[in-house]
């Protein structure tokens, strides 16, 4: 568990995960959204393909340099933007499109799907979301 916490920690912008082994709601909140910027099934499981997307089954060579986060956050210009989409779709547990009468505490207006539609905000599946 210290393996997947100390892994969340070093590659999520401002997480600043507990390393302390118990797999509670901040460490599963973590997990979720670590699994929905990468277009994984968002189920807190870390099975194989959310561990190997950590890579937490492979270390890294001690030879390997490691980029602080911060440096990481800097340099891009997507932010908080979900990589599924163009156009910036934050990163949320809920977004819908503005002007549309969904819950979500996050909105956005038309955007490209490049990736997985993990917020179902194309709903005609053209590749065109919030049309």
């Amino acid at each position: 568990m210290s393996c997947l916490q100390q892994r969340l920690d070093e590659i999520t912008p401002g997480a600043d995960v507990d390393v302390d082994g118990v797999f509670d709601a901040e460490t599963d909140s973590q997990v979720r959204l670590f699994q929905a910027v990468h277009g994984l099934t968002v189920d807190g499981i870390v099975g194989p393909q959310t561990a190997g997307v950590l890579d937490i089954w492979n270390p890294v060579p001690a030879t390997t340099a490691v980029v602080p986060v911060q440096a990481v956050v800097a340099a891009s210009p997507r932010g908080n933007c979900n990589p599924n989409y163009t156009g910036c779709v934050p990163n949320d547990s809920d977004v819908d499109c503005a002007g549309g009468r969904g819950n979500g505490p996050s909105y956005t207006g038309r955007v490209e799907v490049i990736g997985r539609d993990v917020y179902d905000l194309d709903r005609d599946g053209d590749g065109i979301a919030c049309e």
